[in-house]
This record gives structure tokens, sequence and C-alpha cells, in this order.
């Protein structure tokens, strides 16, 4: 069991702070003779504040420099131990650059352009059909005119009148266009490849757009309806689980849903009937509540969709319905109109991540770098590599030791580029054309020289780069040294647990089975029949209610504290109980009262461990304090108050 301390600095924010300078000149404090400066304590000290202002009083700064010397007396520890070069850390640490580099591999302009452009999209839903010749990206240039030619044919059949959907049936390479004529529903911005969705939301409804080249091939898209967009729907929803072919099952799944649809009707509250009936076991405990959802969205049914989004007003209920999930009955809690760009900003920087517009914006960066690096490229060298097939003929009719381009004090050579397109094959690369390899490895080079020169470029970027290699030296210390070490020292574990036994106390507990039902008459139905037999089991006493009654009780059985549970907030004996609380019945069969002791070893295990492993975490602090010289810098630390202090 691992319990990690809020004292560890491991840094999990992308965000680049500016700063004047970094590692200044006036040591705070050094541990072991090596300094550590006030701006770098004020860059941390202000990042990890930054959303709590009050915080900086002199004894706020220094609760945290107590615990910024303890952070950095476990780092030097790690570093003497030579952590460092551990294989798998210093993977982990070159993971983590590669994360904190991408904003400082980006175009903030070009960024922003596709933003709002796929926010003005999301304004509107669009519902088309689309037929698809496939291609790969990097088929030969004979099947790719094959298949233009092909889809070409096609679109000039559609254009004259022939109908759509029998194209799509007779001609489309998407396995659904031969079931549904290539219908795709509504979709909005962000759910199709980029050149499909621009193709769509160029073309008029009742047009055919022009020939759109993905990378599944050759499209031509006919767009039959266009709507404004319906924002999100707010539910919840009860469901009662279906299964394909288990006819008893499902006939039992109707009965419940109606009982629940009944009860509503009958004036019950929502959140008890959902917690009741509701088998959704990821909501029922929370009104069965669901996300805001938009119409356009895939991932759900869309009978649900068409449910939930024909209610009219907050609170209105559908009739039960099914999907392919089960039964279901839905409660509109609100409808949202679409977000404002600046809400919506980081929900559409991450699909675009994901998307193929990300590749324009990579071309925008590759530009400006090249640009801003000084990238010099010999055409005279470049216009004789187009003309070749195979880096043999480029080597005989250039030259091994030809430069090709140049980036900032770097010379890339023919033999550079022949290594790259060597390496490329061996790994089963797709097979690109000398030109696209040229393109490929002009990009490779341009990108690593600039990290290359990250570090000198950008100052807070060394920095963050230091907080992640210091972050998880001391994540693995911590794990070797308190987390691992205490679980495999059972012995020690178990003498703590003694030492503090009177720590780990149970209340009242309870052994006993808990009915409950919305219905009072259920319930004394159940209590009837343990009354004519008390060692009845739950399972077998449901069975011999009515059979009407069977989906209408719950029950649930084990030990309970006094105080954790709805039904038990007061103290009772053995026997049977019938209460009421909140609107939900309940049935108690207590078949015994444990009275206030200690917690068993094997109950409490991991919060002991919890505790321990902060004895073992103050000690090894106390260890390292008299092992390393630690020494304060006043003129440091006044700076610090200077810089710091409201």
């Amino acid at each position: 069991m691992k319990i990690v301390r809020k004292n560890l600095f491991v840094v999990a924010c992308l965000l680049i702070v500016p700063v004047e300078h970094l590692f200044g000149q006036e040591i705070l404090f050094s541990v072991d003779g090596a300094p550590v400066y006030t701006d770098e304590f004020i860059y941390t000290y202000k990042k990890n504040n930054i959303n709590n202002q009050k915080g900086f009083s002199k004894k706020d700064i220094d609760d945290y420099l107590d615990l910024y010397i303890n952070f950095k007396l476990r780092v030097h520890e790690a570093y003497q131990l030579k952590l460092d070069t551990i294989g798998s850390l210093k993977n982990e640490y070159e993971q983590y650059k590669q994360q904190i580099k991408k904003p400082y591999l980006s175009d903030n302009n070009i960024k922003e352009e596709l933003i709002r452009e796929a926010y003005d999209r999301y304004q509107e839903e669009i519902r088309a059909s689309h037929i698809l010749i496939r291609v790969g990206p990097e088929a030969p240039p004979k099947d790719t005119l094959t298949a233009y030619q092909k889809i070409k044919k096609i679109k000039d059949e559609a254009v004259k009148g022939s109908d759509f959907s029998s194209l799509a049936k007779q001609y489309s390479e998407d396995p659904g266009g031969k079931i549904n004529g290539g219908d795709l529903g509504y979709f909005t911005s962000m759910q199709m490849v980029y050149p499909f969705e621009t193709g769509a939301w160029n073309t008029p409804v009742g047009g055919i757009s022009e020939i759109v080249r993905t990378r599944f091939g050759y499209h031509i898209i006919k767009v039959t309806d266009r709507r404004a967009s319906g924002g999100k729907a707010e539910v919840a929803h009860i469901m009662v689980r279906t299964m394909v072919g288990a006819d008893s099952v499902n006939k039992k799944a109707k009965e419940r849903i109606f009982h629940a649809y009944d009860q509503l009707a009958s004036g019950f509250g929502w959140n008890e009937v959902c917690s009741m009936y509701s088998e959704d076991v990821n909501t029922k405990g929370s009104g069965g509540v669901l996300q805001p959802f938009r119409n356009s969205v895939m991932s759900l049914p869309p009978e649900f969709k068409d449910q939930a989004f024909s209610l009219a007003n907050p609170g209105d209920l559908s009739d039960p319905f099914t999907t392919r999930y089960g039964w279901h009955i839905v409660k509109l809690i609100e409808k949202h109109p679409l977000e404002g760009l600046e809400e919506m900003r980081p929900e559409i920087q991450n699909a675009i991540g994901r998307d193929e517009r990300s590749q324009l914006e990579e071309r925008a960066v590759i530009a400006r770098l090249k640009t801003e690096n000084g990238f010099d490229e010999r055409q005279w060298v470049k216009t004789k590599l187009f003309t070749f097939e195979t880096t043999d003929e480029i080597r005989k009719n250039i030259g091994g030791d030809s430069t090709m381009f140049s980036i900032g004090d770097r010379q890339l050579k023919v033999s550079d580029f022949e290594r790259h397109v060597g390496r490329q094959n061996k790994a089963g690369g797709p097979g690109l054309s000398l030109p696209a390899n040229y393109e490929m490895f002009v990009k490779e080079q341009v990108l690593e020289y600039e990290e290359n020169v990250l570090e000198k470029k950008y100052p807070e970027f060394s920095y963050l780069l230091q907080e992640y290699r210091e972050g998880i030296l001391l994540f693995h210390l911590m794990d070797e040294k308190i987390w691992s070490g205490a679980g495999r020292d059972s012995t020690a574990l178990l003498g703590h647990y003694m030492l503090h036994r009177d720590d780990y106390l149970w209340d009242v507990r309870y052994d006993c089975t808990i009915f409950s039902s919305l219905e009072e008459e259920v319930i004394r139905l159940a209590y009837d029949q343990l009354l004519a037999d008390s060692t009845l089991e739950a399972g077998a006493l449901i069975e011999k209610l009515p059979e009407n009654s069977r989906t209408r009780i719950d029950y649930e059985k084990g030990k309970f504290e006094q105080g954790r549970h709805a039904a038990l907030n007061k103290t009772l004996s053995e026997g049977n109980h019938l209460l009421e609380v909140g609107n939900i019945w309940y049935l108690l069969h207590i078949e015994n009262v444990l009275p206030p002791g200690h917690k068993e070893f094997e109950e409490v295990k991991g919060l002991v461990m919890s505790d321990y492993q902060q004895v073992l975490e103050e000690r090894w602090t106390d260890e390292l304090k008299n092992k390393y010289v630690v020494k304060l810098h006043k003129k440091g630390k006044k700076e610090v108050y200077k810089t710091l202090v409201n």
C-alpha cells in the first residue's frame, strides 16, 4: 500500500510560468554544501500557492520552508545513492520530458484559428450520407488513380440524379453503407476526421460535396439536413438490464421497470425509486444522474437520446422504453444551451490534439522553427534528390558528404539522410517515397535541434525538468524506504498496532439482514414470513413473497456499525424491527449485537500501515538531518520575505 504524502513535491503541472531569472546568486539554504537559491524557492512557492493568495504570511512561508528543506534532504540522499543512474528512472524522466516540451513546440496562432473554427461548427449539427472508396495514405500512384476514377464516376451518377442511398449500397466500401445507404445520422464538430468534416460543412443541404480524401480513402458526401445545436441534455435514469435470448430475465426486467414507473406515478420520490430499482451501479446511489450530453454523441443509443431531448420541462418523465442495454425511465433535469467559447476551450484543445488538425499546427511550427534557427536548404541537392528512386543513386550522383541542409550549427549530409531511410525501412515503415522521406527527415531534424536548445532558450523549461527529475527520484526512494518498506516489515506493523491498539476501535455493531422497500405492505409481508420461520435466509424469504412483490424489495446482509447505515442510527436489540427512514421502509433481522471493542489487526491493516508509514517518515527525516548539515542563510530568507509576504 502506497500513501503519497503532501510534502512530496512531485510536479504534475504542465503550466509554463514565466520567470525573470532562475537560480539567482542569493543562497536560501544549503544541504551538505549543495546550495538552494532564493529564486528556486520563490518560484516553487508561488506555483504551489497559485490559488491560495492568503497563504503569503511569514508563518505560511516558514512552514513551507521546513517542508522544502525536508524535500531537498531526501533528494540529496537520492543522488548520494546514485538513483539517477537507474535505467527505469531515466526512462521515466525522458517520458516526462516529452510531455512538458509540447507547449514549447506549438503555434498558438494556428491553434487559436482551429479552436474558433471548431467552436463555430459546434453551433450546428449536420446529417449526411457518404460513399467511400478505400485507398491507403501511402498507396502507389496507380492504385490511388484507380480509386479516384471510381469515386468520380459514382459522383457523376449522383449529380445526374441517381438515388444516393442506392449508390451507397451498390458501391460504398464502408461496411455500414451496404445496410443504411451510407447514412451517418447527425454529427457535429470534432466527430469526423477533419477533411471529411470540412467537406460536409462546405456542402449545402441536398448538395453533393467535392471529392474528399481522408486516411480511409476517397469520399463523396450528401448533406441531408442541418439544424441548430440542441446544446446538452442533463438527465437522470433508472435502468433495468436485459439479456439477449434470456426470456425469463427480460420478462422480470420489464415487470421491474413498470413497478418503478408505478411507484413514481404514485408519488414516491425519484431518488428513492432509483435507489430501489435501478441496476446502473454507477448512478443509482446518486439519483441516476448522468453527465450532460449532446444529441450528436455517438456512444449513447439513438432511442435514449430521442427520449431525453423530447422531454420539454425539468422534472418531465419518459415512459419506460428499451435500448440495447435494457429498460429505462428518463427524467429531464435541465437542458443546457451550447457553452461559450472559453468554457469549451479545454475540450476543443484536447480534441484537436487527437485530430488531424494537429498536423496543420505542426507544419506551422516547423516553418517557424526553420526561421528562428536559421534553416538553410541546398536547393540543387533537393532538386536532384527528387529525380532518384533509391539512396544508392543519391550517393553515386550527389555524394555522401554533400550537405543537404543546415539548421543552427548543424550540417545534415546525404549520408545522414541515407541512414534515416535505412532506419525507416528496418523499422517496417510505410514505404515512403524519397521525397516523402526527405520531408520527414527535415521535420525530425528541425524538431530535434529545437529540443536540444530548449533549456537555453527557455530557462523555465530547465527548471521544470529539474522538478520532474527530483520528483521521480524521491518517489522511488520513498517507495523503497517508507511505503513498500512498511509493508514488508509485518513484525513492525503488528508491533505498532499493539502499541496503539486503543486507536482502532469498533462502535456497536449489528450482525443482521436489512430488508428495504418503498412500500410498507411489502415489508410487512416479509415481516410475517420471518415471524413464521426466523431461520429463513433472505433469498428464500423473498421467494416466499407474492410474485408481484419480489421485485419491490431488496436486502443486504453483514455486520454494520451503528450510525453507518440509515436504518441503524439508534441503539437496537436482537430480533426483528420495522421502521421507516426517509420514505423507505426497513425490516431489520438482528441476529447478534456486537459491543464496542478493539478492531482486529487484519481488519485495520491498511490504516495501521498508513500510520506506521508516517512514523517511519518522521524518523527518517530526523536521520537525514543528523547525516547532512543544513545551513539556513538569513540574507536569503529576508529576500524571500521581501518578495513573497503580502
